[in-house]
Order: C-alpha cells, then sequence, then structure tokens
C-alpha cells in the first residue's frame, strides 16, 4: 500500500496508543503488524526532523531541547522542509484491520464477562481511519 509520511507519523503514535487497549487477540495482531511495519520508516522520519531542529532550533534552557520559535524565520524553513517530508510516499506492506464494536470486560462486583461497546477517542481513531483501520 502507498501512504504518505504523513500518515506514518501520525499513524505510527495513535496505533501505540490503541496497542494498549486489550482487544481481541487478532485485533492486537494486526495492530502489532502494523506498528512493525511502521516503525522504520517512522525512525526515518524522526532522525529527519531531529536534522531541521538542529538546523533551524536553538536550545531552550529551560525545556533542555531544541525548540523552533514559531514566531521567527527560521520557523517557516523548519515548517516548509518538514512538511515536503510529510508529503514524500512510500510502500509499506499491511493489512488493514477491523475494530469491534463490542469487548468482553469483566463486572466488577462479581468478575462475570459481560459485553460492552467498544468506545475510543476521536483524536486516536481518526488518524487510523482509512489507511490503517477499515
Amino acid at each position: 500500500m502507498k501512504i504518505q509520511n504523513h500518515d506514518v507519523w501520525f499513524g505510527y503514535i495513535k496505533l501505540l496508543e490503541l496497542s494498549k487497549i486489550d482487544l481481541p487477540v487478532e485485533t492486537n495482531i494486526g495492530i502489532s503488524r502494523i506498528i512493525n511495519a511502521l516503525k522504520e520508516p517512522y525512525k526515518e522520519i524522526e532522525i529527519k526532523r531531529i536534522e531541521l531542529l538542529k538546523k533551524y532550533g536553538r536550545k531552550n534552557r529551560k525545556r533542555k531541547q531544541l525548540v523552533v520559535d514559531p514566531l521567527s524565520e527560521r520557523s517557516i524553513k523548519f515548517a516548509a522542509e518538514f512538511g515536503e517530508i510529510l508529503l514524500q510516499s512510500k510502500d509499506v506492506q499491511i493489512e488493514r484491520i477491523k475494530l469491534p464494536r463490542k469487548i468482553v470486560s469483566y463486572c466488577n462486583n462479581c468478575q462475570s464477562p459481560i459485553e460492552v461497546s467498544f468506545l475510543i477517542s476521536p483524536d486516536t481513531l481518526l488518524p487510523l481511519l482509512g489507511k490503517f483501520i477499515e
């Protein structure tokens, strides 16, 4: 599947969040496969982002990290170059997953298994829809 780097950049982190939720085994295996497929492309993007931070950023003494001042001309150059990186495409072998509508949970009182609706926050779900989740 051909995906753009911005899908990798946003999707990888959201998939890591999703992987922390107790889901059916098949769903977790599918999430793990996608995470493994995106790991190297994500690292490549992160390395390029750090290079751009070193080029355009300045050390923030309070935070003890490199930051690009959003009001400076350097931020425009940083955003343009990083934007170009995020628009690049690559082929990644992934199979989209289906999230369950309901999951098994356990009653707090008697520990009996019960089906409950699977709830996920939109900020986690939206970057994943279409590319990684059906």
